[in-house]
């Protein structure tokens, strides 16, 4: 193993142990931990069927779930999460909501040790004089209710964001608030909005969609759980309300007319600056962490010169892949081949193999490369015509007719390497290979050599395509079809095949026979 290798090993290893201390830490946190999280809105499971169709949709998580998770995602195991399910519409579910309301100031009547926090992703359009005595009653018993301020896009007041004692949350980024986030005096903080998942297209299938979704009602969760991971880790004495209160003096500016004319609360919510507050130790270990990675890690790969020879890469593959030869002539001087070719032996990573491949893919012109492609061995051109053939879809026949037409030692070359291997093969496995080969061979007017590897196709082919170039390749002979070995019996064979390919070429070579009396044994 390289010496490098060995390096960047260790760095992972050292790199991943500190995460796997950060996570220790937090598992120990956990084990004091007395945060409750409620949650209250409809939607948390989308109905499971025990029997499903196969293709048929698969389900899309509800409201409740995506804001559950999000809470999830930043508390973690750190803090106990129990959502409530409103259920009903209408006045139903307004009562259903003050039911819940009501059962959460009992827990924490019950629970005056336990930090609670509540999470309210819903609006209503009309304050209720019972809701807000249950708000102000949770918040005599240290409870933070926290709420989306609604998706209106203006000034308009739902509760109950709009209800004092309440942390209104509306939508925004450093760069400005969300056109459809709710705006107005009564908003506390912003916090990014949004959701986006990759979820199963439909049972059966192992195909992904992208399911996105929008609003107040997924910023007021990465608030929710951010304090709550806070206050399950610190060791400071601080309740709910402490929290709310600090993290409206660290948020931070936000570019926008509306947040500077005070409708956007204290600003963003910035949970990196209330963990350096009351976890400067966990704050600066995984800060310290991350400086190691982007330090280490980029080091090494510099070390390797792999990113060096990457951009040299990238400048020649982008000019010579996607037909830019012509501007690449105009920016340097002199014979650009000629560069392409020094910058080529400078690298250890991009044979000339391969550059001669990225020219005869693009069509380029065939003289203008020619003697850089005669300074190829004949293995090496062997293999580019393998490349060209196979990898790049270029058609054989026009392959081998260009090469002719610009350099016929060249194509000679190719033909005796590709010969070599069909000989030594003693088969034609390779039908891209058969077909250059039969088209250079006409090309080259090497008639003999055409005619024995047409015959040669004809009798052990099974290939469609391949016959038919080969009975095409035929009807250009003049010499006598049993003298390259043609029998009888191997036309019937094709006759018997029954494919429209063969059977139009195999019609012109019977009455080429029958025509010109040429013979066949």
């Amino acid at each position: 193993m390289r010496k490098i290798t060995k390096i960047l090993i260790i760095c992972l290893l050292i790199i991943l142990a500190g995460f796997a201390w950060l996570s220790h830490l937090h598992r120990e946190n956990k084990e004091r931990s007395s945060t409750t999280v409620f949650v209250i809105d409809a939607g948390f499971q989308p109905e499971v069927r025990r029997e499903v169709q196969p293709r048929s949709p698969a389900p899309l998580p509800g409201h409740g779930q995506l804001t559950s998770d999000l809470i999830a995602r930043r508390a973690g195991e750190l803090a106990v999460i129990r959502e409530l399910e409103l259920e009903g519409a209408g006045e139903k579910r307004r009562q259903n909501f003050l039911e819940h309301l009501l059962y959460i100031g009992d827990y924490a009547r019950a629970n005056p040790d336990k930090k609670i926090f509540v999470n309210i992703s819903l609006a209503f359009s009309e304050p209720s004089p019972i809701e807000k005595r249950a708000i102000e009653d949770l918040e005599r018993l240290d409870v933070l209710v926290v709420a989306a301020a609604g998706n209106s896009g203006d000034e308009r007041v739902f509760y109950p964001s709009g209800y004092a004692g309440v942390l209104s949350i509306s939508g925004a980024s450093s760069r400005g608030r969300y056109n459809y986030a709710t705006y107005g005096e009564h908003i506390d903080l912003a916090a990014p909005g949004g959701v986006r998942r990759l979820l199963p297209r439909d049972f059966g299938s192992f195909s992904l969609t992208r399911f996105e979704s929008q609003g107040t009602s997924f910023s007021a969760p990465r608030v929710v759980g951010e304090l709550a991971r806070l206050a399950a880790l610190t060791d400071q004495e601080v309740d709910p309300g402490q929290l709310a209160e600090l993290s409206q003096r660290k948020a931070a500016s936000i570019s926008d007319d509306i947040y500077r004319e005070g409708l956007l609360g204290s600003g963003l919510f910035q949970p990196g600056h209330l963990e350096r507050y009351f976890l400067p130790e966990l704050f600066w270990r995984t800060r310290l962490l991350y400086l190691l990675a982007v330090m280490i890690l980029p080091t090494i790969y510099f070390m390797t010169g792999d990113f060096t020879r990457w951009r040299r890469r990238k400048s020649i593959t982008a000019a010579a892949g996607e037909k830019k030869l012509a501007d690449l002539a105009e920016k340097v001087p002199g014979d650009y081949i000629s560069l392409i070719d020094k910058k080529l032996r400078s690298s250890r990573h991009m044979s000339r193999r391969k550059f001669c491949r990225y020219l005869l893919k693009d069509e380029v012109d065939f003289s203008r490369v020619a003697n850089f492609l005669g300074e190829l061995s004949e293995e090496e051109v062997y293999h580019l015509l393998i490349d060209v053939l196979e990898q790049e879809k270029i058609d054989p026949e026009k392959l081998a007719h260009n090469l002719v037409s610009v350099d016929r030692n060249l194509a000679r070359k190719m033909t005796r390497r590709v010969d070599w291997r069909r000989r030594a093969e003693k088969c034609d496995r390779r039908e891209l290979e058969m077909r250059f080969l039969l088209r250079n061979f006409l090309e080259l007017r090497s008639f003999a050599e055409a005619g024995e590897l047409a015959a040669l196709i004809i009798k052990k082919s099974s290939s469609p395509w391949l016959l038919h170039y080969s009975l095409r390749a035929l009807k250009r002979l003049d010499s006598s079809l049993g003298e390259i070995g043609l029998k009888t019996g191997d036309l019937q064979r094709l006759e018997n095949l029954d494919h429209p390919l063969i059977a139009g070429e195999l019609s012109g070579i019977r009455a080429k026979i029958q025509n010109n009396g040429l013979e066949v044994e």
